[in-house]
């Protein structure tokens, strides 16, 4: 039961015991971007706070390119790499793009 309240409590930002839209999605976006940042500290190999497009590219091998691609849209300083800041902000349009398509690419609304 207490493990139970500490997740509700994690979702009820403000305690009233109800959970809004707005902190359901509050929350499932700071876990995202928890995920994220595991995700990044585990690419970073020499933990500069910077992915090189070595790395990246080393990472994504075999996927036709693709990894290549979003690198140089992402990379806004056009260092060849990826900083902390344009990582998440690829991993928030990779969420963002996927809309009404689910995980797998299916079409939710079907």
């Amino acid at each position: 039961a207490a493990a139970a309240d500490a997740r509700f409590a994690e979702f009820d930002a403000d305690g009233n015991g109800e959970v809004t839209e707005e902190e359901f999605i509050a929350r499932a976006e700071a876990r995202a971007a928890e995920r994220a940042a595991g995700m990044f500290a585990r690419l970073d190999a020499d933990g500069d706070g910077v992915l090189s497009r070595d790395a990246l590219e080393a990472r994504g091998r075999g996927n036709g390119g693709r990894m290549a691609r979003m690198i140089e849209r992402f990379d806004a300083d056009g260092d060849g790499g990826l900083s902390a800041e344009e990582f998440a902000t690829l991993r928030a349009e990779m969420r963002d793009g996927r809309g009404e398509r689910g995980r797998h690419g299916h079409d939710r609304n079907r």
